[in-house]
């Protein structure tokens, strides 16, 4: 009996039932709408990026070594608190563990950055205790945490390339110190709105440059800086009451090297993924272009969201935003 021909579609389906094509790979890898084939590390490291603050901690997936010890670390404080302040900018380098920035009485007097590192997440930390590191994932979260009755003011919030606002970076970071305003710098950010009710976080989206281990922050601090390829989180407020400031709040997803005598052991292992970080974010990109500046928090959020909705909150709004990122969560599940 003549043996029946499959056509073109026929064929390419029992091809991915069998494992060959379709971007399965025997189900090793998976076809996402990126158009890249990401491996389960991956996949793993996309759920980390997206949330640096809950998801399960891996490594990076290009650069470094998989050898080295990865932490979850976290800072916050509230700056720019002073009796005229009610302007200021603040930016976290994460590859390089340190944060710096400026109060100001309005957004257009000139100032000029200083350390803040009490808002970088585990930079003392880093500094005793690692060789080198690199930050795989991380956010900056920003609230406004004076009274409701007094909320007023501007944020503007964003990723930019850390050579961008390397000239005003303090001396004592390697940077020439040099001075500007809020309105000059918050033109760098990509978004901006009220101040707001609730927190507003803006996610790390690592550059060229960030998948490198990085050297010791203790050389860094004595400056010793190479921002190249880096990029940084930039925040600015204005108009705000006096003596109230802003708090910020970092987190992030470090792998470390150790420094000797801490007693514990080197590695040179190499990253487990064939993927790029590129690949990843790509994807990321694909899904929901904005996915860096939603919050991480999908099911926190959406609870609080419905629990408002009892108490004539306004959280349609908030739902209704964060429908992108629940899409994303589910589609790297």
């Amino acid at each position: 009996m003549a043996k029946k021909r499959m056509n073109v579609k026929q064929r390419a389906k029992a091809m991915r039932s069998n494992g060959r094509g379709g971007g399965n790979s025997g189900g090793r890898t998976r076809r996402r709408p990126g158009g890249v084939p990401l491996d389960r590390d991956a996949v793993a490291y996309a759920r980390l990026l997206c949330d640096p603050c809950g998801a399960p901690l891996v490594h990076g997936i290009s650069g470094g070594t998989n050898g080295a010890i990865v932490a979850r670390l976290e800072a916050d404080a509230i700056v720019a608190a002073g009796a005229s302040d009610t302007a200021g900018f603040a930016v976290w380098i994460p590859n390089l563990g340190l944060a710096f920035g400026a109060a100001a009485t309005n957004d257009a007097v000139a100032i000029t950055g200083a350390a803040i590192n009490q808002i970088a997440a585990g930079s003392g930390f880093l500094a005793t205790n690692s060789s080198s590191q690199r930050c795989v994932a991380g956010c900056l979260q920003m609230m406004y945490p004076g009274a409701e009755n007094t909320r007023s003011g501007i944020v503007f919030f964003g990723v930019v390339p850390s050579t961008t606002i390397q000239a005003f970076l303090p001396a004592s970071f390697g940077g020439a110190a040099g001075s500007t305003s809020v309105a000059s710098l918050r033109v760098l950010c990509q978004f901006f709105q009220r101040t707001p009710l609730d927190v507003v976080e803006t996610k790390f989206r690592p550059g060229q440059a960030d998948g490198q281990m990085t050297g010791g922050l203790s050389g860094i601090n004595a400056g010793v800086l190479n921002a190249r390829g880096t990029n940084a989180i930039l925040v600015t407020w204005s108009g705000l009451p006096v003596n109230t400031g802003i708090r910020l709040r970092t987190v992030a997803a470090y792998e470390y090297e150790p420094n000797a005598g801490n007693g514990l052991a080197a590695s040179v292992q190499v990253p487990a993924s064939a993927n790029s970080t590129n690949d990843v974010l790509r994807y990321l990109d694909s899904v929901d272009p904005s996915w860096w500046t939603t919050a991480g928090n999908v099911a926190g959020y959406m609870l609080r969201g419905a629990a408002d909705s009892f108490t004539g909150g306004a959280s349609e709004a908030a739902i209704q935003a964060m429908k992108p990122t629940v899409a994303l969560m589910q589609a790297v599940a």
